[in-house]
């Protein structure tokens, strides 16, 4: 994989012995945080277009008469 960009983080010295004493490999783990933070945003972008949609789609229906309708049509009867 080729990396193109760089970000910097400022850490405070004690967080950075207490990382250093650790056999990590850090950036590999911020990669993987930021490619999980990003999949996790999208999924839930992608959900809430989806609500908002379906939201569009219902409005303005009478629950009370879609329930009568489904009603009637399951028993042979219709409203209309």
């Amino acid at each position: 994989m080729s990396y193109e960009s760089a970000i910097l983080i400022k850490i405070d010295k004690k967080t950075k012995k207490r990382m250093d004493t650790l056999d990590v490999n850090w950036s590999g783990k911020i990669r993987d945080f930021i490619r999980r933070e990003l999949t996790k945003k999208a999924r839930l972008n992608e959900a809430e277009r989806i609500r908002k949609s379906l939201f569009r789609e219902s409005h303005g229906l009478n629950s009370v008469e879609v329930l009568r309708r489904m009603r009637g049509s399951r028993h042979g009867t219709s409203s209309h």
